[in-house]
Formats: structure tokens, sequence, C-alpha cells
């Protein structure tokens, strides 16, 4: 029994009228009948079924049936009087009134809907269907309200999904354009260490020629003295230039490829930081990568290297790279303080996340992955995986 057949079985019952519910195979009283039922054989030890107990009520409940079937389920109540007599033949005047209520979200015809049936002695049928009717018009209202709030809700859906994909989509080209900005950064870069190298660091060895020339030439030892130390500065000019070279941009990484810079680079790190044990390792198989590829590799290689110097407190690192299933594998390993690795899930910059977050992303954009090894107090290795040409 729902809300509404609640309802009205309460509010009927408390004017005195016996309520009943068609079921399977007939109509099933419901609720206390009053006390004038009695007298047609309805208590509250034995229910009674009303189309079985009252003679009229069998032929008044099937030409209501009958009725709603020729009315295309638009009318949903009918009513009629009649006179009975009880068990001791004593006549009474009776009323019946049927109505037919629509079950959430189904309409008031065939198995859509649930029939009550209503007998009452001397009741007014008029003040019964306005009862009726009002219930049926709360099922219309709430069925209305349920029916706006599934197209709101339909309609918040299709915004939510329209939203996500138009923020997938920018997103996608915000890694697309951070990766063509970081591969335009990359370029210029190496424009400028070209420029360093090929004109910068050409004249300072030709300066460094002729003053070695003029110190060989000169007669006056105050002036060998004198060019003498102009000679230390350039050569510290030199080595600036050339590490400032290989900071912007390693001419051999265009040259010789990842390997060979890298190994390069463990070399320069390893005389830089004497405490810190510095080994590369390549399986000497062959690395076929594109060339900007290669130049983010080794801009990741070189960040996660500066990561493990500056914040792993490690005293070994171990840079390897090696070809998996036509992938080329870069890993970096340290034995570290480690870190909790649930930063990875945030854009974390610093001691813990050590950029990991960005490196994932640029990753992304050229369709490799980033896997990350490590915990408070163990160490660190993090795989950087590459696609092959």
């Amino acid at each position: 029994m729902n809300d509404d057949t609640s309802l009205i079985a309460g509010v009927l019952g408390a004017m005195g009228l016996l309520v009943a519910q068609r079921v399977v195979g007939g109509y099933r009283w419901i609720g206390t009948p009053p006390p004038w039922a009695e007298a047609f054989g309805c208590t509250v030890d034995q229910p009674c079924d009303l189309a079985g107990s009252f003679a009229f009520m069998g032929l008044f409940l099937h030409d209501a049936e009958v009725f709603w079937a020729q009315a295309e389920g638009e009318a949903t109540i009918s009513s009629a009087p009649w006179s009975e007599p009880d068990q001791d033949g004593v006549e009474h005047q009776l009323e019946a009134v049927a109505m037919r209520l629509p079950r959430a979200g189904g309409q008031a015809d065939g198995d859509g809907a649930e029939v009550i049936a209503v007998a009452g002695a001397g009741a007014d049928v008029a003040q019964t269907q306005s009862i009726l009717q009002a219930a049926r018009e709360r099922r219309l209202a709430v069925d209305r309200e349920l029916a706006v709030r599934r197209q709101v809700e339909q309609q918040l859906r299709l915004r939510v999904e329209q939203r996500t994909v138009e923020l997938a989509r920018t997103n996608e080209q915000l890694r697309a354009l951070a990766a063509q900005v970081g591969l335009a950064e990359q370029r210029e870069r190496h424009r400028l260490a070209l420029g360093l190298h090929d004109h910068v660091g050409q004249l300072l060895a030709a300066a460094k020629m002729q003053a070695g020339a003029e110190r060989a030439a000169a007669g006056d030892p105050a002036a060998r003295e004198r060019l003498t130390g102009l000679l230390d500065l350039m050569n510290q000019a030199i080595d600036a230039t050339r590490t400032l070279t290989f900071e912007l941009s390693p001419p051999m990484l265009y040259e010789l490829g990842l390997v060979a810079t890298l190994a390069s680079l463990m070399e320069q790190i390893a005389g830089q930081h004497p405490g810190m044990k510095c080994t590369f390792r390549d399986d000497q198989s062959p690395k076929s990568v594109a060339q900007d590829v290669e130049v983010v590799l080794f801009q990741i290689a070189r960040e996660l290297i500066n990561n493990v110097l500056k914040h792993a407190q490690a005293t070994r690192m171990v840079v390897e790279t090696q070809t998996q299933d036509g992938a080329l594998v870069m890993s970096v390993t340290d034995d570290g303080a480690g870190f909790d690795d649930g930063v990875l899930q945030e854009p974390v910059v610093g001691a813990g996340g050590f950029g990991l977050y960005s490196v994932r992303e640029r990753l992304d954009h050229l369709g490799g992955r980033l896997e990350v090894q490590t915990r408070p107090g163990a160490g660190t290795t993090v795989r950087v995986i590459a696609p092959a040409v």
C-alpha cells in the first residue's frame, strides 16, 4: 500500500467508511471497519471482501472498470447509492465510491494503477469524491515534481559531462602548449649555447693565444708577470663559458646524443661533489628516439639529478639508460631519505614532491610515463619511459 492509499484509508476510516483495495482475484479489506459494517459480516476479527459482502458492490465495481476502459483512462472516480438489507433483513441506505490511483511513475490504467473501493452508510459521496480527488491531485503534483526534478538532473548531468569534456580538452591543450614552450625554450638555449661556443669561446681562445705569444716575446719580467695574470683570467673566462654553455644546452647532446651527454654530466657532477659516488650505466643498445625527445629527457634527467643533490641527502647516485621493449628507459636511483609517494598526486615542488608532477605532465604529452619507487628512509628510484620513434 503506497502513501496515497494509506492516507485515503486513514481519512475514510475516520469518516466511518469501509475501504478495500484491489488485489489479484478481488478486493482486499483494509483498515478498521465502522460499527454498522458488523451487520454485514465485516468485523475486526473477520475482515470482509466488499464485493462479496455487498451484493451491489460487485456489479458496481465491474461497471466502473468497464466505464474506465471506455473512457480511455481519463475518468478516475465513480460513485453510486443503493439500498441493501443486512444479515437481519434490515434495509440500509448505502453509497459506493471507486477510484483509480496511479502508482508512482505509472499511469491510471491497467496494471499501472491501484483501485480503491469505498462503501458507506449514508455517506456524503461528494465529500468522499473530494477527498479522493485531493489524493489524486497530490499524486499528480508529486509526479510532476518528480518529472521536473528528473529533467533538471538530466540537464545538470549533461552540463557536467559537457564541462568535463571541455576541461579535458583544455588540459590537453595546456599540456601541448607547455610542451611546445619547453621545446622552444630548449631551442633558444641551444642557439645561445652555440653563440657562446662558436663566437665568445673562439674569441677568448684567440685572445689567449695572442696573450701567450706576447708573454713569450716580452723581455721585461714585470710585463711577463702581468701577461701571466691576464692568461689566468682568460682561462677562468674560458672555463666559465664552457660551464655556461653546458648549462644552457650541451652541444654534444645534438652532436653525440643523450647517452654520451649524460655520461659527461655524471663525470662533471662527480668532480663537483667528491662526497657523492656517481655512476652512469648504459646497456649499449641503440636508442631510437627523436632529437626533441632526447632534449626533453636530458632536461628531466638534470632536474632529477639536481633534486637528488639538493634534497635526498644521498651518498650514492646511479643514472642508467637502457632499451626495453623498444622504448628508452632512463632511471635515476639514490640511497637518500626518500619520501611519501602520496605527494605525487599533487603538483608539489620542493622537498618530497621534487617537481615530479610537472615531469609527469611533460611525459604524458610525449606519450611516455613516469614510475616512482620510494618510501621514507629507503631511497628513491625514478624511471622515465619514453616511446621509440
